[in-house]
């Protein structure tokens, strides 16, 4: 399985719904416990659950004002960007789903992590807009991926 990078990356916090005026940087953190995507039901299963046995490692970001950030590369790892990725905050339940597309799938993703974890606040439709306008794809709305990221760091 891929691993995230576990490099602290600073973010301003301000993400999805601008819920963070002037929210100084902070930085994001990769929680020690990973949860577990299961492609069968399209959720993330906590550890040692029967779900996780078959699920595919992910191990979420942590971001200022209660968001939380996955990548999910699947069980056979080929190329270079994960299959899709998450932004979601916890206390609404609002995401953003992203897959990358042919075009610029590489190029796509780079403005994910630029967008999610730069120094510049993003709300979630610009995330998307940037992925979109490199051949992308990205939709907002209530996640149905579970509770796991959000429940590992007391959201």
């Amino acid at each position: 399985m891929r691993s995230a990078n576990r490099t602290a990356i600073r973010t301003t916090g301000a993400l999805g719904a601008a819920l963070a005026l002037g929210a100084a940087p902070a930085v994001a953190t990769v929680l020690s416990l990973p949860c577990y995507y299961d492609d069968a039901s399209g959720t993330l299963a906590m550890p040692g659950t029967p779900a996780a046995e078959n699920g595919d490692i992910v191990e979420p970001y942590t971001l200022e004002n209660g968001f939380v950030a996955w990548d999910w590369w699947g069980r056979e790892i080929t190329g270079t960007v994960p299959k899709l990725s998450v932004v979601e905050h916890c206390a609404t339940g609002r995401a953003l789903v992203v897959s990358y597309g042919t075009r610029a799938p590489v190029a796509a993703h780079d403005a994910w992590r630029d967008k999610v974890f730069g120094e510049t606040p993003a709300t979630l439709r610009q995330i998307g807009e940037a992925v979109a306008e490199l051949g992308g794809s990205a939709r907002t709305g209530k996640s149905g991926y579970g509770d796991c990221a959000c429940t590992q760091m007391g959201y």
